[in-house]
């Protein structure tokens, strides 16, 4: 017999709902998992108080100092917004009207406190929301939910937190990560209890923090709320998780910054948008090399005593994966053009005498990057990234690995990076980064599909993805096997650094219900004092290899 769909509310405001919100109300299904069937309309609150005797009570309230510093600080956003908007930075973030969405809706008055911050219903309101039969409330608008409304349905209220509750409880939304410089920036769903960002946690994320306040904002509302439809369709799964047990919150709670905060804030910006500018015109740009060197254990390795590969006039090279055959080994890397602003699959040969550029092994009309190589029944396959023709695909090689032709498609409609393909226990994997959100941020989900043969045109999502969010890990950089274990390299992004360092984990579980790893240790560019980024490392029949990117 199966269930009955959850039925669901989304607390609003009449005025309007956030378009990350409006984009998950405007494009639902019914599933047979959940269903949307209300909305929670918050009235707008009418008062006889003009504007002015508002401001005057809320000076009175808060004091001048902090007046002073939240209007600044809204000047300061709109500004920004402006700005970014005008170069074509900044997508319309503008309030929607729910006139037009076809979900029944019930017009309710909460009680709002004097700050305007804090949200209750009367017992009237109470009873025609429990009139609905609602299983779940999710609140989309409105404040902080105190009091009955948080008891009135079998799973609670949830709600999104912007920001790692662990260590940042409060606001604005991604502020206080661009303020201090912070790599990542966090998102939570917690069950709302009266404890002000203190609820029981279903689910999690951080994803690389944009130093610049308005983008990084919008950034993190857009990732998160892709979310939702997976949240709603896996509820119990994750209500009863306890996945992320509470922990003691020690950090102060964040609130909107002070005057001198601002300009801080302001400084920051504009050291970090200048220098850009400057490199721009000083035509400095990233330029990534790889390097290699002969060891027959990879975590005895030097990553000084390497030999650099010389990047070719126009073009860097990055992402290298290694191969053995007969006495030799094979480097397989991207070769990234400036000038066609397109990468490519070359290759080299490796032996004690030294190196050999063998030439352009996989070219393609579409930008290439990754080119992770494996072997099965004696074949050579290569799975690059393709990401811009939304798919994972591979390739397969002639008997010397000098030229690859495409194969076969394995996953369709993906918006997929890094892929690693592996054989364990009888069963191919693919561990995969993807954005749920589409275009926002590809640096942090980790993904895992799985088949009883590589191919099946049927690879099944694992039960558990995405496997976590988190931008410090989340991509891939590269594979080793060694006498029955298995390393994944995760890269790690920086503050406005992409592939700032990189760490090797192993995994310890990998099944159809399972996924664990444990960190063994991280890789760091410090190697060379030009150096600014590592983001990939791997290592086969004793040979190593990583990446490098310095300023040029």
């Amino acid at each position: 017999m199966n269930k009955k769909p959850i039925k669901i509310a989304y607390i609003v405001d009449e005025f309007g709902v956030a378009p990350h919100y409006y984009d998950t109300l405007k494009e639902h299904q019914k599933t047979e998992n959940y269903i949307i069937t209300l909305l929670i309309v918050n009235k707008k609150q009418d008062s006889k108080t003009n504007s002015l005797q508002k401001q005057i009570r809320r000076v009175n309230q808060i004091g001048l100092a902090k007046t002073t510093s939240k209007i600044f600080f809204r000047f300061i956003s709109l500004l920004e917004k402006l700005t970014l908007k005008i170069i074509g930075k900044y997508s319309d973030d503008s309030l929607k009207s729910i006139n037009k969405l076809s979900i029944d809706k019930l017009f309710v008055a909460p009680n709002i406190s004097k700050s305007g911050l804090i949200y209750e219903y009367d017992d009237n309101a109470i009873q025609q929301i429990l009139s609905h039969k609602v299983d779940l409330i999710f609140r989309a608008g409105g404040g902080f939910l105190k009091g009955e409304i948080l008891n009135c349905c079998r799973f609670g209220v949830l709600s999104y937190h912007h920001g790692n509750n662990t260590v940042n409880r409060g606001g604005p939304p991604g502020f206080w990560e661009v303020y201090h410089g912070q790599p990542s920036t966090g998102f939570v769903v917690q069950q709302l209890n009266n404890e002000l960002d203190g609820g029981n946690v279903i689910f999690k994320g951080n994803i690389a923090t944009i130093p610049i306040y308005s983008l990084n904002r919008q950034q993190i509302n857009k990732k998160s709320s892709a979310f939702l439809p997976h949240i709603f369709n896996n509820l119990e799964q994750y209500v009863n998780s306890n996945a992320f047990p509470s922990i003691p919150y020690y950090h102060k709670l964040f609130k909107s910054p002070s005057t001198m905060e601002c300009f801080y804030y302001i400084f920051q910006v504009t050291k970090y948008s200048w220098l850009k500018i400057i490199k721009k015109l000083a035509s400095k740009k990233i330029d990534w090399s790889i390097s290699y060197q002969f060891t027959e254990n990879w975590k005895t390795s030097v990553l000084h005593k390497s030999t650099k590969i010389t990047n070719p006039d126009g073009r860097f090279l990055a992402d290298p994966f290694v191969v053995k055959i007969k006495d030799h080994h094979i480097i397989f890397a991207e070769d990234y053009n400036y000038k066609l602003k397109i990468g490519k699959i070359s290759a080299w040969k490796i032996n004690k005498k030294g190196h050999q550029f063998i030439g352009l092994v996989l070219d393609e009309k579409f930008h290439l990057s990754f080119p992770y190589v494996f072997s099965h029944n004696n074949q050579h396959y290569m799975c690059p990234e393709t990401k811009q023709i939304s798919e994972i695909r591979i390739y397969k090689a002639n008997h010397d690995l000098t030229k690859w032709v495409y194969h076969k498609t394995l996953i369709d409609n993906i918006n997929a990076v890094d892929s690693i393909i592996i054989q364990h226990e009888k069963i191919w994997w693919i561990l995969t980064t993807v954005d749920t959100a589409g275009s926002v941020e590809n640096n942090s989900e980790l993904h895992i599909f799985y088949s009883k043969h590589l191919q099946s045109g049927g690879w099944n999502p694992h039960p558990k993805n995405p496997i976590f969010i988190d931008s410090l890990k989340g991509r891939n950089g590269g594979f080793i096997k060694e006498k029955g274990s298995i390393f994944r390299i995760g890269q790690k992004q920086g503050y406005g650094i992409y592939g700032e360092q990189a760490s090797i984990f192993k995994i310890t579980s990998l099944t159809a219900e399972d996924y664990k790893e444990e960190k063994i240790c991280k890789l760091s560019p410090e190697f060379r004092n030009q150096s600014i980024c590592l983001h990939t490392f791997n290592f086969e029949k004793g040979l190593m290899v990583f990446d490098q990117a310095e300023y040029k």
